[in-house]
């Protein structure tokens, strides 16, 4: 932007008007020093994220899925999956897919999956799936539960 010819760099002057100050200053700050603060609300690493990749800072963009797969709990791993998909954070998006494979019972009883887009949640009950070795052969009482649950959820 203000190396281009385009607006910002006539005026020396970029305008982020869709960010909270506090997401733009800790932006600016990793770009300075390539740290953050280290306590960020995991809301505030939602936005941080969302203006780490709107404006290609790499390294803040994984210092974010770093963040947000740190603090992923049964309660909050479906809207960082949502997250992840949105903002293509390829590494969060994994450990949120394993979490929830290891975690299926617990989320499937809250029933957060069943409010996923409908893409991500036949992604998440295909991995389900291939967890459980994709057939119904040897299954524990354990993985029939889940199975089951991934059943009706569908």
């Amino acid at each position: 932007m203000l190396t281009t010819g385009m607006h910002e760099d006539r005026n020396g002057c970029v305008t982020i008007d869709d960010s909270d100050v506090s997401v733009v200053r800790e932006l600016v700050r990793f770009m300075y020093t390539e740290r953050c603060s280290e306590h960020r609300a995991l809301d505030d690493t939602a936005s941080l994220l969302a203006a780490a990749t709107k404006y290609q800072v790499e390294g803040l963009i994984d210092y974010c899925q770093e963040v947000l797969c740190g603090t992923m709990n049964v309660d909050s791993v479906c809207d960082m999956l949502v997250l992840a998909d949105t903002y293509m954070a390829g590494a969060l998006r994994e450990n949120c897919i394993v979490f929830i494979v290891e975690n299926a019972n617990d989320i499937m009883v809250k029933g957060t999956i069943a409010e996923l887009p409908f893409g991500l949640r036949q992604e998440v009950l295909k991995s389900i799936h291939e967890s459980l070795g994709g057939a119904s052969a040897h299954l524990s009482a354990e993985d029939g539960i889940k199975k089951h649950n991934s059943c009706c959820i569908l």
